[in-house]
């Protein structure tokens, strides 16, 4: 997937934090490699993708390394260039961070998740294989989130209903198959008539699959 490593303009390098998979920087480590280097040591390319519209490079791996360069007033570093969609840099940089010398902590991971999901990746399998989790792992993990989102989602349908809109229309609004939008204005309506209403895993009557 990657091209041989190419020399790049340090200061054309982007550090976007939405893209940074771990909680904070470890500044001593930035001092022991600004050591290492002085005494010769070399350090793999560093891994970056190209933000096509911004013409600059998106760190995804080898912040700490780059942070030395710096220090040392390097211009440029070694980089291998990943042509990844926008929407995979944070489970890309986590990718390429677990197999660090200093692998991600389990809450940083769990954040990645999270974070994978709301930048539109809506496939828990699909997280699940880039991330190395069990599809189990990663719906315990966005269970809030998707129960968060299913009861907004609910109440939106609702809204709109009470405003005389028709179920096809409200459906086309909120992305939901028309057979969803039915089921969570009948179950509404079945609870103020005082018809219990049928047990399920979903909220406001909105299932899991339609997500």
């Amino acid at each position: 997937m990657s091209t041989r490593p190419v020399e790049i303009l340090i200061k054309n390098i982007k550090m976007e934090s939405e893209y940074y998979p771990r909680f904070k920087i470890d500044n001593e480590r930035i001092i022991d490699f600004v050591e290492a280097m002085e005494c010769g040591e070399t350090f793999p390319p560093i891994k970056v993708a190209k933000d096509e519209i911004k013409g600059s490079y998106i760190l995804l791996d080898g912040k700490h390394r780059v942070e030395a360069k710096k220090i040392r007033g390097e211009e440029k570093t070694l980089a291998d260039i990943f042509p990844i969609p926008k929407k995979h840099w944070l489970m890309a940089a986590a990718r390429f961070n677990s197999k660090s010398s200093k692998p991600l902590q389990a809450d940083e991971i769990k954040q990645i998740i999270i974070q994978s999901w709301q930048h539109g990746i809506k496939e828990t399998n699909e997280i699940a294989d880039e991330m190395g989790c069990t599809m189990r792992y990663v719906e315990k993990v966005l269970k809030p989130i998707r129960d968060e989102e299913r009861s907004k989602r609910g109440e939106k349908i609702l809204e709109l209903h009470q405003q005389g809109m028709s179920q096809r229309k409200i459906a086309n609004e909120v992305g939901l198959a028309l057979a969803c939008v039915n089921k969570t204005i009948t179950s509404n309506e079945d609870g103020v008539n005082g018809i219990p209403k049928k047990q399920d895993n979903s909220i406001s009557g909105i299932p899991d699959e339609s997500l």
